[in-house]
């Protein structure tokens, strides 16, 4: 080593680690890094290289580069969690009207209403049969009934009352009441007869001592207007002679000065 550093080597020395060759003076110069050989022009080599020094600290950060062309749109996301219910919106309009449904059932039958007005009077009727021919009528008698608003109501199944006494001979009934009581056992004629002002269909017979007469009955129609029978019955002395209502319904008899009821008994000779 010179002066300088660097190993000189004579033609004739070798150094087995690590040698340069210069092929033009067939000598060899030793290296001190075989990756970094000595120059062939020059007799002795250069310096070897040292180890790497430590890296310098890092230099102040660059300005920013100009910006990048927009990527490509990425895959769409998970959807999101809902979020809370919105306010109600406000009321729609009306719709249309629906169609009319089926016809429900019928219901229960309402209450009786007020009686209505009385209406004007019917017909005369045709006349009755004539009677028996005899000596002479010497028993009989005759009741009616003048009704007022208060009393012209015949429930069904009652017996009507008279208000009024016409000819009574050896009859006995007392205004107001129902009964007519006959005096003398014998064959009698009787002749009835109701007005209505209005009611439904029902019907009239005569009863003896309570008990209906089935040959007695006949019917009356729905409405205003007159109805009448005629019978002939055997009675008894004593017997209670009444004109019934002979149904389950009312009947509303024309009321005063109009005659309502009439009841006319006669003892055949």
């Amino acid at each position: 080593m010179d002066s300088n550093g660097y190993f000189r080597y004579s033609p004739w020395e070798r150094e087995d680690d690590c040698d340069c060759l210069n092929e033009k003076y067939y000598i060899h110069y030793h290296c001190c890094d075989c990756k970094n050989c000595c120059d062939y022009s020059r007799w002795d080599c250069p310096s070897c290289i040292g180890p790497t020094g430590p890296m310098g600290d890092a230099g102040p950060m660059g300005d920013t580069g100009p910006k990048g062309d927009t990527g490509p749109k990425g895959d769409t996301g998970p959807m999101g969690d809902t979020g809370p219910k919105g306010d109600t919106g406000p009321k729609g309009d009306t719709g249309p009207m629906g169609e009319t449904g089926p016809m429900g059932e019928t219901g229960p039958m309402g209450e009786t209403g007020p009686m209505g007005d009385t209406g004007p009077m019917g017909d005369t009727g045709p006349m009755g049969l004539a009677g028996l021919a005899g000596t002479g009528v010497t028993i009989y008698g005759y009741v009616y009934h003048l009704a007022t608003t208060e009393g012209n109501i015949i429930a069904g199944g009652a017996d009507i009352p008279f208000s009024s006494n016409g000819p009574l001979r050896e009859m006995l009934h007392t205004a107001e009441t129902t009964g007519v009581t006959i005096p003398t056992t014998g064959n009698y004629l009787i002749h009835y007869k109701i007005i209505t002002a209005a009611g439904v269909p029902s019907a009239l017979s005569i009863a003896v001592n309570g008990i209906v007469n089935a040959s007695t009955t006949v019917g009356i129609l729905m409405g205003a207007g007159g109805r009448s029978g005629t019978a002939m019955l055997s009675l008894t002395s004593g017997d209670v002679i009444t004109l019934r209502n002979d149904s389950y319904h009312a009947i509303a008899l024309d009321i005063s000065p109009n005659i309502g009821a009439q009841l006319i008994i006669m003892l055949l000779g």
